[in-house]
């Protein structure tokens, strides 16, 4: 994985959560792509894991560990504040 596209994904995925007050789904980050097409498309940040079973997920428990760097409340049910 490209560090500069993982770190940019993150960032989007971060941003993405605080809008949304909760971790994104796959399904959130293609709503959002289409309203915004200078994100990645949700394809390429599933590929960034190589589209291994649970590469979604791990995709989310970056961006939570980024938010919380950040200063925010990630609930286990993945709920941002």
């Amino acid at each position: 994985v490209g560090e500069e596209r993982l770190e940019r994904a993150i960032t989007q995925g971060a941003a993405l959560a605080r809008e949304l007050g909760r971790l994104p789904k796959f399904g959130d980050w293609q709503a959002a792509r289409r309203a915004d097409p200078s994100l990645l498309t949700e394809w390429q940040v599933y590929r960034m894991f190589e589209a291994r079973r649970g590469a979604w997920a791990t995709f989310q428990f970056l961006v939570r560990e980024r938010l919380v760097e950040d200063g925010a409340i990630v609930g286990a049910d993945g709920s941002v504040d």
